[in-house]
């Protein structure tokens, strides 16, 4: 059998019992592109520029009222000042403790197969693939496994 006929039986996907198909790739493939998170940045862009935007008006308020409103206007800024800053905060830290997640399960993965696990790496792989990675370090990574 020559290398060509082995990799295109190494590739083609392990018919299961109930008709469905153990690591199909092209589907793997396919669900494991990272979604793209653009649409976020410029969402998050807007509203940092309305923030922006209202916290000058209300500055410019400030500076032309009395001293009882603008009172109340420098700590209503304050106190937007601090949610962005803990909005930011927590986003950060879900966003840095999920990519943990996917490390960790990498690593598990990886521990796995030098322990020769073969059929308990292949689920977890596929587990891992079938949903969309948060980025492309760690999808390449899977797939090298």
């Amino acid at each position: 059998m020559s290398a060509v006929s082995n990799s295109s039986v190494l590739l083609s996907p392990i018919a299961q019992g109930d008709g469905s198909t153990f690591m199909d790739v092209q589907a793997l493939l396919a669900s494991s592109m990272p979604r793209p998170r653009g649409t976020m940045r410029w969402l998050g862009a807007g509203l940092l520029s309305m923030v922006v935007l209202i916290i000058a008006w209300g500055v410019g308020l400030v500076n032309d009222h009395n001293s009882q409103s603008s009172n109340g206007m420098a700590g209503a800024i304050s106190i937007l000042f601090f949610v962005i800053l803990v909005v930011l905060g927590v986003s950060a830290t879900l966003m840095a403790r999920s990519q943990k997640i996917e490390q960790t399960l990498l690593e598990s993965i990886e521990e796995l197969l030098q322990l020769r696990r073969w059929s308990q790496a292949a689920g977890a792989l596929q587990g891992m693939l079938s949903k969309p990675a948060l980025t492309h370090r760690s999808r390449i990574q899977a797939l090298v496994y």
